[in-house]
């Protein structure tokens, strides 16, 4: 994740005026907006457009946001997503249901925009420490994969090695020329095997197509 212009901010809101708040203050510091105005919209999105922070109201028809962060945070593909409820419920009790409920903070309306944008950015660092971290992860399993495949790779190499050799030698037998010509053969075949397998897990190259106001 880079500055804001490459991080995206996913505002959940059944009201059209609060939305427009928010993007007021999002969008002149560079932040792209995707926006919900239902919880099911809220979770369709958060899967299709994997935003890097969720701001959620609470009172919506039907999804709530207290529900819609739980799903949220039960789903593998978005629990990782740092969420701020956002919401005119300012009770203690509102506050631990948003906790709760999976929710990484809690804001109550009316809020003072410089608050907010202090809190996304916030959100949006530990977002970039997991991503970093999952990165990490992602490099060290991919490490100790192309590891063994390469310790796969010395067999068919030696194989093909000794065979060649003997393919070389002045005067070798026919039948033991046939012989190490086959096991060069089934050597090449499981090396191009293994390769392949390697490739599966590589980056595509470069070119290649792949397939807040009040709350009502």
């Amino acid at each position: 994740m880079g500055g804001p212009g490459t991080c995206r901010i996913l505002v959940v809101d059944d009201l059209p005026e609060n939305v427009e708040l928010l993007e007021e203050y999002l969008e002149p510091l560079g932040y792209c907006v995707a926006k919900a105005s239902n919880g099911a919209d809220a979770l369709r999105k958060a899967q299709e457009e994997t935003p890097d922070v969720i701001l959620l109201d609470v009172m919506m028809p039907g999804l709530d946001g207290y529900e819609v962060c739980r799903r949220l945070k039960a789903g593998a593909e978005t629990a990782v997503i740092p969420v701020l409820i956002l919401t005119a419920l300012a009770a203690r009790e509102d506050r631990v249901r948003a906790m709760e409920a999976g929710a990484d903070d809690f804001l109550a309306k009316p809020f003072i925009g410089l608050e907010l944008l202090t809190r996304v950015r916030s959100l949006l660092r530990i977002k970039k420490l997991h991503d970093q971290v999952e990165a990490y992860r992602q490099m060290a399993a991919l490490a100790g994969m192309a590891g063994g495949m390469a310790h796969e790779m010395r067999n068919p190499l030696a194989i093909t090695s000794c065979a060649a050799q003997i393919l070389l030698k002045k005067g070798a037998d026919p039948r033991l020329r046939r012989e190490c010509a086959e096991k060069i053969h089934t050597a090449a075949t499981r090396a191009a095997a293994i390769i392949e397998n390697l490739l599966r897990f590589a980056p595509p190259s470069k070119g290649t197509v792949a397939g807040v106001g009040a709350d009502r």
